[in-house]
């Protein structure tokens, strides 16, 4: 129930907020009718209820690659009446629509039939993600021109990335790699980090500040700009996360924006390595704090983590383009990145693809749920127009060993 008011309260909020001045807006592609609204927040109630539904024995980390789904689940997607469907294994369709409702306790979705089920697509990932995680194959890596995976759940397959697909280029992945009738290919590239060069903000409105929100501008002194995501704690410890590549390492200070007070300092960064994210929990300094509200838009936010799906709509906040919305176009994507002075390339396992904008200074930012207030991720990149990047809430939280309060 409460849960349920909180959305109420969020949805009032967002529907006053739209109303309001439209100075921070830079994108906005979703219906803002009440009737769509409440469409959104029964869909993301019903999918994340049958996901929730499947955690009791896996962990966040787990939550798009474990094995114990139901045999018949192929996956799920938002149809254009912005209903849930959930793509079910031919023949036992009766069997998924009695199970999915009593996991969910509602009707609100639709039926999709389709070859294979989720565990099928799931053991070819893995074998996947085990040769494009491990460091010891960066050569072949490059050699194939090998950029990334995902499980498509709208059309049952999976997508392997290559710089080229050229007949000879598919048969040598094939033989190198992993031969499966479930994969299908097609070309990409590397995501290219935008350069570090600091934006020149006011420093003089940041003296006597001690708030930072969701969203907010950020600076790691003498590497680049970038923003805060959403507030935690590390073992007891009050603080942020951000983009792995915004705080850089370990020891570096943050501030608010360049030449500014120091606010905190980064306790621990990963870039890439063997869990495949990027994700840094920075600490705060005395008497610095986090608020609920998001920095641009002032949406609260609570400590509920959201996981979105194919067609959801999703909402960015960050320092650079503010508030952004847009859709999800793809879940579950292991990418490939490479930092701008090519020092090195590193992987980022489990990303969602959105629609929203982004630019230099965004990374780190909050990504939440457009009306339930609730955390998605932090922004990671954007490679492309509508191509924008985030790592979900969970991955965050379990690769840092951080806790949202």
């Amino acid at each position: 129930m409460k849960k349920f008011v909180f959305g109420l309260l969020v949805i009032s909020s967002f529907m006053m907020v739209m109303s309001c001045s439209d100075d921070f807006v830079s994108d906005t592609t979703v219906s803002n009718s009440g009737l769509e609204i409440a469409s959104e927040v029964k869909s993301l109630q019903v999918t994340n209820d049958f996901l929730k539904s499947l955690k009791s024995s896996i962990d966040s980390r787990s939550s798009f690659s474990s094995e114990i789904y139901p045999d018949y689940y192929g996956g799920y997607y938002i149809g254009f009446d912005r209903k849930p469907v959930f793509l079910v294994v031919k023949g036992f369709e009766n069997i998924a629509k009695l199970d999915i409702k009593k996991r969910v306790n509602s009707d609100y979705f639709s039926i999709e039939s389709c070859s294979y089920s989720y565990n099928q697509l799931n053991a070819i990932r893995k074998v996947l993600r085990e040769k494009f995680g491990d460091e010891r194959q960066e050569a072949m890596i490059d050699e194939l021109g090998w950029v990334g995976q995902y499980i498509d759940q709208q059309e049952n397959c999976i997508y392997v990335m290559l710089e080229r697909c050229l007949d000879s280029d598919i048969a040598e992945f094939k033989r190198k790699v992993c031969d499966s009738p479930l994969i299908k290919f097609k070309v990409d590239s590397v995501v290219v980090l935008p350069n570090k060069e600091e934006i020149k903000k006011e420093t003089k409105s940041t003296f006597g500040v001690t708030e930072l929100s969701p969203g907010g501008f950020i600076n790691n002194q003498n590497w680049g700009d970038g923003s805060a995501g959403y507030r935690v704690k590390y073992d007891g410890v009050e603080g942020f996360v951000t983009a792995g590549h915004v705080a850089y390492a370990s020891g570096k200070e943050i501030g608010f924006v360049s030449g500014g007070p120091r606010i905190g300092l980064c306790e621990y960064c990963i870039i890439g390595g063997s869990q495949m994210v990027d994700a840094a929990f920075v600490s705060f300094y005395s008497p610095y704090k986090m608020t609920t509200n998001t920095a641009y838009k002032k949406n609260p936010l609570s400590d509920d983590i959201v996981i979105l799906g194919k067609n959801d709509y999703v909402q960015k906040e960050g320092g650079t383009t503010f508030w952004s919305a847009g859709t999800v176009t793809e879940v579950g994507v292991d990418k490939r990145f490479a930092m701008p002075d090519g020092s090195f390339e590193y992987n980022i396992q489990n990303l969602t693809v959105a629609t929203y904008k982004s630019d230099t200074g965004d990374s780190g930012g909050i990504v939440y749920s457009q009306y339930l207030g609730e955390i998605a991720g932090i922004h990671i990149a954007g490679n492309g127009a509508d191509i924008h990047y985030f790592l979900p809430a969970g991955d965050v939280n379990a690769a840092l060993g951080v806790d949202m309060y």
